[in-house]
């Protein structure tokens, strides 16, 4: 199996889009105390676990129309102790898609990472994952690599 490699500036722009589409609300963010699922956790609380999930699909609203940008997560995070600022554990993926419509003769482009979540935050109406880019596809750029 071959290892493809993404320029940094792909890296970056994956990174950032995963970050805004994330916390423009395309996916249904979740939290609550483990112990009383029915109840909002307060930040204040001063024990217990809180778990947070964030999972759904999303598009988003990209300038250029011809431009599909889709977002899919399934993130979760567990909170201990008091004040819950920073998980102290979170798991799950999310994938980041564009496609790029052909011009000027050139094939239409189609690029998508996959990333290993390594924090989940959460509080009402936003929620924040960011992660690790794992694997990498799709048609490239004459003259780049993938």
């Amino acid at each position: 199996m071959s290892r493809s490699r993404l320029p940094n500036r792909a890296i970056t722009f994956l990174a950032a889009t995963a970050v805004v589409a994330t916390t423009a609300g395309i996916a249904a963010a979740s939290t609550a105390p483990a112990s009383e699922p029915e109840k909002t956790a307060r930040a204040s609380a001063s024990s217990g676990t809180l778990i947070s999930s964030l999972k759904g699909w999303g598009r988003m609203d990209y300038p250029d129309a011809g431009q599909d940008i889709q977002v899919t997560v399934d993130a979760h995070a567990t909170f201990e102790g008091v004040g819950w600022t920073r998980p102290d554990k979170a798991w799950g993926t999310f994938r980041i898609y564009h496609r790029m419509p052909a011009a000027n003769g050139e094939p239409e482009l189609v690029n998508w990472g996959d990333f290993k979540v390594d924090c989940l935050t959460s509080g009402g109406p936003t929620a924040t994952v960011t992660g690790r880019l794992v694997r990498t596809g799709g048609t490239s750029v004459p003259g780049t690599t993938i």
